[in-house]
């Protein structure tokens, strides 16, 4: 009993007898027809029958948008050009051009969802893409579904790149069906019946399953020996991870013997610091000291300085006093030179106060001349003062460098400590 009867290009239902017969039986019809014209016919032929489904498609090896050219000679229309057909029918004319749906085979009968374990029939009348059809089917791997195949095709090629009934029969018999051919009266058409061979498509798929075994142990076996590869890699690496832990052990050999090193330095380090924070104790005393010394030193030369002032002021007081004097004399002389005769009578008295001024004067210039001297000394006093306190000044930078330097040192030894 058929489950399933799949008829392609049923047309207008001329001859799809035996597909009632199957939905008398109770069988699921699948009537697909690629022109709408016939479409009503198709529907009002099987109206009666509940389990029959008529589809408006056109069905070949792709999907598109197509054309399906109409014949006079309906049952020769065909999405191909015809090629040689004329010579057989030579009144054939194309009467139409149909914008059609063309859909893959494949993708259709996968959603029909139809079972390999069912009684499932095919029928394909579709001029120029029979050939076209059971390809896709093989391609979607869903050509065994069907038990029984029956297609009608031309003996020869009518359609331009179409298959002729030996293509048809060649990819059949491929497949595991047993192929036998009707219609022997006909020179140019014939109806191909295939009936799928049980034990042949085991065994074709015991050596396809077998063949996919070989594989799949062809590619283990390149896993195999991938994974001896890595294996070969993997001791490679570890014997140089084992060699360079060997070195490693070395190194640490050497890194303890120079930690011991480095303590060592460590501890002198540590003594030397020790020593200088002392000479930094002692140099910072020092420099304390120096500076009080300089303190003092400043406010000295600040007191030498006063008394020069006050000994300078002394000195320009003296020497205006000396000027007004020898200004004083020589007005003396003048009066003197002017009234001789009043000197004469007071000469004697003028020549003593002359000598008294003169001496006075001797006086006045010797106070000067010593407060001179004492200047002089003074300002080498000054200038002995300036000196040793420029040198305390450079003694101070001195220390000041080396207190910078003893501080660099110890936070050298500091950061080798830690």
């Amino acid at each position: 009993m058929t489950n399933t009867l799949l008829h392609i290009g049923a047309g207008r239902g001329a001859d799809i007898e035996h597909a009632l017969e199957a939905a008398r039986q109770g069988a699921r019809v699948i009537l697909v027809e690629a022109n709408g014209e016939n479409i009503e016919d198709l529907r009002e032929h099987v109206r009666e029958f509940q389990s029959v489904d008529v589809v408006q498609a056109a069905l070949a090896d792709r999907s598109e948008a197509g054309v399906l050219r109409v014949f006079n000679l309906d049952q020769c229309s065909s999405l191909r050009d015809p090629s040689g057909l004329e010579e057989i029918f030579p009144g054939l004319k194309q009467v139409e051009a149909l914008s059609v749906d063309v859909q893959e085979a494949g993708s259709f009968v996968a959603r029909l969802d139809l079972s390999v374990d069912d009684e499932n029939t095919l029928v394909i009348d579709a001029p120029g893409e029979e050939l076209a059809i059971l390809g896709s089917l093989e391609k979607a791997e869903l050509l065994s579904v069907f038990k029984h195949v029956e297609v009608h095709c031309g003996v020869a090629v009518h359609y331009e790149g179409a298959g002729d009934a030996a293509a048809v029969e060649a990819l059949l018999s491929k497949k595991a069906y047993r192929v036998r051919r009707d219609w022997a009266n006909d020179p140019d058409f014939c109806r191909l019946s295939a009936e799928r061979d049980e034990v042949q498509q085991n065994t074709s798929r015991l050596e396809k399953s077998l063949a996919e075994r070989d594989e799949t142990i062809a590619a283990l076996e390149q896993q195999a020996e991938s994974l001896r590869a890595e294996v070969r890699a993997a001791r490679l690496d570890v014997e140089q991870r084992a060699n360079q832990v060997d070195n490693l052990e070395s190194d640490i050999v050497l890194s303890e013997e120079g930690l011991q090193t480095l303590r060592s330095e460590l501890t002198t380090v540590r003594e030397k610091l020790a020593a200088s924070r002392k000479d930094r104790e002692a140099l910072q005393l020092e420099l304390q000291q120096t500076a009080e010394r300089l303190r003092k030193l400043e406010d000295d030369a600040g007191s030498r300085n006063s008394a020069f002032e006050t000994v300078r002021n002394d000195l320009e007081a003296r020497d205006g006093r000396i000027k007004s004097l020898v200004e004083e004399l020589d007005a003396t002389k003048q009066a003197l030179s002017d009234n001789r005769d009043a000197a004469k009578r007071a000469r004697e008295e003028d020549v003593k106060r002359i000598e008294a001024l003169e001496g006075e004067k001797a006086k006045l210039e010797a106070d000067a001349k010593g407060l001179r001297h004492r200047i002089s000394e003074m300002d080498r006093t000054l200038g002995d003062s300036a000196y040793r306190l420029d040198l305390y000044k450079m003694n101070l930078q001195g220390a000041e460098a080396q207190l910078d330097l003893l501080k660099q040192l110890i936070r050298r030894d500091a950061n080798v400590g830690q």
